[in-house]
């Protein structure tokens, strides 16, 4: 990342050294291709377009400034790379309807953050979709809902190994208070399994949800993992 600002800010420093009528030239043809790529897809070009368009109208009166400069270059590295994203994209989209893993690791990701409040327009884009053959979502928008690095932890702790196996008897370990009854610490309990739904674990390790019974007991509790330990019975 701090190689790419360095390189835009490099960039700035030549496009300030253009003359007026090289300046003129090369944003008006930024603007042109902007233009192409935004009636190609609205929502991801609208700021390019309108912030080249400005900048196109202040370069007929006046000097851009630096930061308007380093905008200009991050802007043409987009526009040059787009023929290469648009590859990518069109590649994504057979990998997603082909692939049912890029699908449930989608579903999951969003069922969580329903609870959140976070990509809530992509996640009525989603509902309305899901159930066309055909449909696939931007690859930009995937890796920024799917590859986050909170949303990985998510998975990664909901794919993990189970530590526990139906019928081993635990314990809560101390820290378990924080989130379970007193009376409980000490006791003998069994795993009756993992809860294949019940709300979605925070993305710690050892956060993925049991199920157990105290020993004597008819009701069933749930918990983290990570509270519980192996007893010795």
């Amino acid at each position: 990342m701090k190689n790419l600002e360095e390189q835009f800010r490099i960039r700035a420093q030549e496009l300030a050294n253009y003359s007026e009528e090289e300046e003129q030239a090369h944003l008006a043809w930024l603007l042109g291709e902007a233009q192409e790529l935004y009636a190609a897809n609205k929502k991801k070009w609208k700021w390019a377009r309108e912030f080249m368009g400005s900048v196109n109208d202040q370069a007929q009166k006046r000097s851009l400034s630096e930061k308007q400069l380093y905008w200009v270059a991050k802007i043409e590295a987009q526009i040059k790379n787009a023929p290469q994203e648009q590859k990518e994209e069109d590649s994504f989209s057979e990998d997603y309807l082909t692939n049912e893993s890029l699908r449930k690791d989608l579903e999951v990701v969003i069922d969580y953050y329903r609870t959140t409040g976070y990509w809530q327009d992509f996640i009525q884009n989603y509902d309305e979709n899901k159930q066309n053959p055909s449909w696939a979502p931007d690859k930009h928008i995937y890796d920024r809902v799917v590859k986050n690095q909170y949303a990985q932890r998510l998975l990664n702790v909901i794919a993990a190994e189970p530590k526990f196996q139906e019928g081993d008897w635990v314990q809560l370990r101390t820290a378990a208070l924080r989130v379970c009854s007193k009376r409980l610490l000490g006791k003998t309990l069994m795993v009756v399994g993992y809860p294949k739904k019940v709300g979605y674990p925070n993305p710690t390790k050892g956060s993925k949800i049991v199920e157990f019974m105290p020993i004597g007991e008819q009701k069933t509790f749930t918990i983290e993992e990570r509270f519980l330990k192996s007893a010795r019975v």
